[in-house]
Formats: C-alpha cells, structure tokens, sequence
C-alpha cells in the first residue's frame, strides 16, 4: 500500500578510496499528511518485511553490480490476532515529517571492487510475510491509518570510487 513514504539512501561522502569503508545511512520518511504504519524491524537485508536493500551500479566498465544486506527471515503470523489488531499492538506509528532509519558501514569486503563513478539506490521492502492475504483483506479495513508494505525506491546517489595514492618509501 503507497502510504506516502519517501526512501533515501546518503553516504557519509561522495568520493571514496578503493576499499576505503563506506557509511550510509537508509531512511523511511513519511511524506504524507496523515500518520502511518511502519513495520517494526528494519534493516539492511535482500528481502523480507522492513528491509532496506542498497545497491552500486557501476557506471563504467566493472562488470558487476554490488548488493548491500543478508537475508531476513518472515515470522509467522500469530493466529490470536487480527491483522489490525497485530499492526496497532506490533507496528510503528510514524507521524508526518518523521522518519526510521539507521546507519551502516560497507567494509572492504562488501565495498565496490573497481574504480569509477557509482550510483547508489536503495530500496525499502515490506511483503508483510506470514500472513495470507485473506487474513489481512479481512481486517485491514478496520486501522486507524494506512500501513506500509510493498517496494520503494530512492534515488540514486552518486559515488566515485578512485584508486589509492600508492606508497612508496619516497612518500610517508
């Protein structure tokens, strides 16, 4: 449901060495009028409810592109509760203007492998898993406010990657 969130991805600068670590920071901004659900864990991961996914796009002649973020498991519905019910006792209320979001550091392992420039993008996921859509249909109805769930994506940023000055004995 497009409940009227912006996603954003900032890295902590715009030019980076080759393997230099990287900081970004993901945020859910709720640009409505009206205060909205948010799933209660967020982070970075590939796929699941509340996930912030971040990827490099090369724009040059590195052949591939680079993901930010492991896998995050769905948990099961809980039977006791009516998905309204779940989301009002179980969500984040964000109220217009505020925002989730949390910082993250790309080691040398994760961070881009070539030099050139990069576009960074982030998107936001809530599949609302572990629920059937019948479960959800049938008290969705019933929230005060709308729920966040499905995919949002940010715009891109761009980064450059550059080499290292080499060392040398002549340069300390």
């Amino acid at each position: 449901m497009n409940a009227g969130v912006e996603v954003s991805v900032r890295p902590n600068k715009l030019s980076y060495r080759l393997g230099e670590f990287i900081f970004l920071t993901v945020q859910l901004k709720n640009t409505s009028t009206t205060p909205v659900y948010v799933h209660p864990a967020f982070g970075l991961g590939l796929d699941g409810n509340g996930v912030f996914h971040v990827y490099a796009k090369a724009l040059g002649v590195c052949p591939n592109e680079q993901g930010y973020g492991g896998f995050v498991e769905y948990v099961a519905a809980d039977e006791k509760l009516t998905f309204a019910e779940y989301v009002e006792s179980h969500w984040l209320l964000l109220q217009p203007g505020q925002f989730i979001g949390q910082t993250y550091t790309v080691a040398y392992r994760d961070a881009p492998k070539c030099t050139g420039k990069y576009k960074l993008t982030v998107r936001y996921y809530n599949k609302v898993g572990g629920w059937s859509m019948d479960r959800i249909n049938a008290t969705k109805a019933k929230l005060k406010y709308p729920f966040v769930s499905g995919l949002f994506e940010g715009s891109p940023v761009p980064i450059t990657i550059r080499r290292q000055p080499l060392k040398s004995r002549f340069n300390d």
